[in-house]
């Protein structure tokens, strides 16, 4: 009986992957699904049914921003729900257990955000920084603070976060890892706070390592969108794999 020869190539049905490009091994059907642009079906309060692009790799903060500002609603009042069930905005997509065209509701909450105990206003979070060492320290705050002032009010009392700050004549600049998203730098570190990153509440673990700082590195910025007022561009955080894995909380 004769072999196929092991140079053939077999094409995936197109009603599976939307593709027929020739693949081998699970691998490749994986690459080709993150190919695709994936969508979620946002229902608004006013009933109103949009699709928003949202990319595998991007937390869902990113989908909430765009949705907010096809209708100016201020983002900090908003919230995603998929079942009835708030989903964690800090979340890649592409791990958040959505499946692509997903039917999730945005609710506008009438609760008060702003924590009155909390600097710069926000509700008010914890944040445990680990090292590359194991050594982990605690912060309480708020979510609108931004991560240089984090790190700075850390290193007023421990001496290796103040020397991990500090540029190296090797290039090496201070670098906060959440998940899968990467601040690096002091500039691009002034720019991001906590709620950038997806995160509004509860307990969060960041990671601060030091690696070289590239010309791929895009300098996050705050998105604020202010209620009925004239919607403004997000600019989205670079998602890059994470150098370590990294927990999702506070043991």
């Amino acid at each position: 009986i004769g072999q196929e020869p092991s140079s053939v190539k077999r094409s995936l049905p197109h009603s599976l992957y939307g593709t027929g490009f020739p693949v081998t091994d699970y691998l490749e059907k994986d690459s080709c699904r993150l190919l695709q642009m994936n969508y979620l079906n946002v229902r608004y309060p006013t009933g109103h049914l949009e699709k928003i692009p949202v990319q595998p790799n991007a937390p869902l903060l990113r989908a909430l921003e765009t949705a907010c500002s096809k209708r100016s609603f201020d983002i900090q009042k908003c919230k995603l729900f998929y079942r009835k069930k708030a989903l964690d905005l800090s979340v890649p997509f592409r791990l958040s257990g959505l499946l692509n065209q997903a039917n999730v509701e945005l609710v506008i909450s009438d609760e008060q955000s702003d924590d009155p105990g909390s600097q710069g206003g926000g509700k008010c979070v914890r944040v445990c920084l680990r090292l590359e060492d194991g050594h982990r320290v605690e912060w309480e705050g708020s979510v609108n603070t931004c991560l240089w002032e984090l790190l700075e009010s850390v290193a007023a009392s421990e001496p290796r976060i103040a020397q991990l700050m500090t540029l190296t004549d090797t290039g090496l600049a201070p670098t906060l890892i959440y998940i899968q998203q990467q601040v690096c730098g002091e500039a691009f570190l002034r720019s991001a706070t906590l709620s950038s990153l997806g995160i509004r509440e509860g307990s969060v673990l960041l990671q601060l390592v030091q690696r070289v700082q590239t010309a791929m590195d895009v300098p996050p910025k705050v998105c604020s969108v202010a209620p009925q007022s004239t919607s403004v561009p997000v600019p989205a955080i670079e998602v890059k794999p994470a150098v370590t894995a990294v927990d999702h909380g506070i043991t």
